[in-house]
């Protein structure tokens, strides 16, 4: 393998559970990658690492953020994650965030081929949320129609909901589960923190950022509090936060490709687990990580994709 990935790429591993299969993922990075920098905030109150076998090129966040599933908490984690990895790692040039059902299906010389092919500060997905649907006819005629379903199989008046509305909650709580929200637009608009000139946008929350994006997210963080707030309220930050931040900063640029491959075909809130059967739209889709990769429920699905990956000859192609 290339020493050219070596220095360029480092990552950001999320997780809460199953340690085992977090553990193979690093060790599958570090063959890939030579031993890159890692910076792995876990969830402790969900399940222990033990720290005699984590690799040394990889540093726990501590203290850990308790995370919820669809919680301004994860956005907290990834904050934290980021500022401990550029701290510590100033000359790197991309970030790649990770869950721990992420696996790589792409080597490591084409993953920083792609990435540095594009004169950005960000890969990532986002969409926004237009600004008509602050208009309340246009919204309502929207919400009343059978739309198509979109990535996240959300019409826009669903993901106006789940990202826009107000939870009628006092507003230093937490909203609670089935909490009534408001759906007019027109005081929406009033009571959340953005406008024409200040969207929302939102996309999958696994992206790989460099430096500019990196510090811009963290400075947002630390004094934009009232969009922190607003997702704290509403839900799925981790869906909307970074990506209303980046898409808004002018001096952040933004390849629209996250370059993950997810199967969202069975319409649940989770996308598929993946199978062999799978592997060649995978590696045809020029993705650099697939999720959901699961060794415990498809325990040859690793070894048909390291076999593929380190041949370089992807199984749609073969």
């Amino acid at each position: 393998m290339s020493a050219e990935p070596h220095g360029r790429v480092g990552f950001l591993l999320l997780t809460h559970d199953r340690v085992p299969h977090a553990l193979a993922l690093l060790g599958r990075l570090n063959v890939m990658f030579g031993h890159p920098p890692v910076v792995w905030h876990h969830d402790m109150s969900k399940s222990e690492v033990p720290a005699a076998h984590v690799p040394a090129n990889v540093q726990l966040v501590r203290p850990h953020v308790p995370t919820r599933w669809g919680d301004m908490s994860i956005v907290d984690a990834t904050m934290r994650g980021l500022a401990v990895f550029f701290e510590q790692q100033r000359q790197q040039r991309w970030c790649v965030i990770l869950s721990g059902s992420d696996y790589p299906v792409a080597n490591a010389v084409r993953v920083v081929h792609d990435l540095d092919g594009h004169d950005v500060d960000a890969h990532l997905e986002c969409e926004l949320i237009d600004e008509r649907a602050l208009d309340k006819r246009w919204y309502e005629e929207q919400f009343q129609r059978v739309c198509p379903p979109g990535k996240y199989f959300l019409d826009h008046g669903q993901k106006y909901h789940r990202y826009l509305s107000v939870p009628l909650n006092l507003p230093w709580t937490r909203p609670r589960p089935g909490c009534r929200r408001l759906y007019d637009p027109r005081l929406s608009a009033l009571l959340t923190p953005f406008s024409k000139r200040y969207g929302c946008y939102v996309g999958s929350q696994w992206m790989t950022l460099g430096p500019r994006a990196a510090q811009r997210a963290l400075s947002e963080y630390r004094t934009r509090r009232r969009l922190v707030r607003h997702f704290e309220r509403t839900g799925f930050g981790d869906e909307a936060y970074l990506h209303t931040v980046l898409a808004n900063a002018p001096d952040v640029r933004i390849h629209q490709n996250n370059w993950r491959y997810t199967d969202w075909s069975g319409r649940a809130a989770h996308p598929k687990t993946l199978g062999v059967d799978d592997l060649p739209a995978v590696f045809a889709s020029g993705a650099h990580f697939a999720r959901k990769v699961e060794p415990d429920r498809v325990p040859s699905l690793t070894d048909e994709i390291d076999a593929a990956v380190d041949n370089d000859t992807p199984l749609a192609q073969a």
